[in-house]
């Protein structure tokens, strides 16, 4: 399933409609290059939910932020696998809440939890392509 976003809006509407069509879905898998629309797609998905875009952050210094019904991972500065992180992500994937994680690369093959595969590539300005895999 392929999206195309013309404008940051568009991320945001893209996310809220991904969300209302796999309801079940707990856990978001973001890849994109740096500036690719992932944190916009998570503020989409928190607006979607009742929380202020505003309150969205890229948590890359801090790799996880918490939101009510949200958490928001963002692995871009994990250099190595960490068996304290997999195991947290475990735990949140567990939870009712909604997971997101920016940069999953990392993590893919040893955190075995249901997810959706979300690929994002720039197309020109501020165009994107989103694609579901």
């Amino acid at each position: 399933m392929k999206y195309h976003s013309k404008k940051p809006e568009d991320t945001k509407k893209i996310a809220a409609e991904i969300l209302n069509k796999f309801p079940e879905n707990k856990v978001f898998y973001l890849y994109g290059d740096l500036a690719s629309g992932k944190t916009t797609f998570t503020k989409g998905l928190a607006e979607a939910m009742g929380i202020s875009e505003k309150k969205i952050k890229s948590p890359t210094f801090a790799f996880i932020s918490q939101y009510p019904g949200l958490i928001h991972c963002d692995l871009y500065r994990l250099e190595a696998p960490d068996e304290g992180i997999f195991e947290t992500l475990k735990e949140y994937a567990e939870e009712d809440s909604i997971l997101v994680i920016e940069w999953p690369e990392i993590i893919e093959d040893y955190l075995q939890i249901d997810h959706i595969k979300i690929k994002f590539k720039h197309a020109g300005e501020d165009s994107r392509e989103i694609e579901i895999f």
